[in-house]
């Protein structure tokens, strides 16, 4: 349902339908349908039976780094590439993209579009990557909820590989391939801290400029 907020509501809303009428892939939700009467603004999606990626990323109190591939991706505007503004079409450099936007939210906690964020602050993608490739800006982004439970050299990866899979031109994402190995030893050092009980936390490392 659309928290209208006057002509721009309308308008985001507009673009959703028109977008996503468009929009057929494995990885994204099917719209079924919408409904526009009087003042109620409704965009109907497949059931997803096992909750969305907004549901998993955002109403969970502790989010930990864990490499694993979202599925079904959530249909909305914050995660489609630029470029599909221009060709209409979705490609694998667009899922790589999509898949930046998952870690910046897994980063920083917020949502991909938030208009009650301040002025600059609304669109997470443009918000976020001029700050990632600084080390003290990256740490002031994290999700409070994470109380510091990852430790710098984990944080300052993810950051990086969010960076690349978000750049506006496709050209300069890697491929998905490259994102999957470049996570493979941040979950294997993720799991040895498991398993051996142990914590480490961002205090242990001053920050330091990137």
């Amino acid at each position: 349902m659309l928290h209208r907020e006057g002509k721009h509501g309308e308008r985001a809303f507009r673009v959703e339908v028109d977008l996503l009428s468009r929009l057929h892939s494995p990885y994204l939700v099917e719209l079924l349908g919408y409904c526009a009467d009087q003042n109620h603004r409704l965009l109907v999606y497949e059931f997803m039976q096992n909750g969305s990626l907004q549901l998993h990323l955002h109403h969970k109190q502790y989010r930990p780094f864990n490499g694993q591939n979202p599925t079904r991706v959530l249909g909305t505007t914050g995660y489609v590439a630029p470029e599909y503004a221009s060709t209409g079409k979705l490609t694998t450099k667009s899922d790589v993209y999509s898949y930046g936007v998952v870690l910046l939210q897994l980063l920083t906690g917020r949502v991909p579009v938030d208009t009650m964020r301040p002025s600059g602050e609304h669109v997470l993608v443009s918000w976020a990557l001029p700050r990632l490739t600084n080390r003290d800006k990256v740490v002031e982004m994290v999700d409070p909820a994470m109380q510091g439970q990852y430790s710098m050299k984990d944080l300052i990866q993810v950051a990086a590989m969010a960076a690349v899979c978000a750049q506006p031109e496709a050209d300069y994402r890697p491929l998905m391939t490259d994102v999957v190995q470049s996570l493979i030893p941040l979950v294997k050092n993720l799991s040895s801290v498991s398993s051996s009980g142990s914590s480490r936390f961002i205090n242990q490392t001053s920050p330091r400029p990137m």
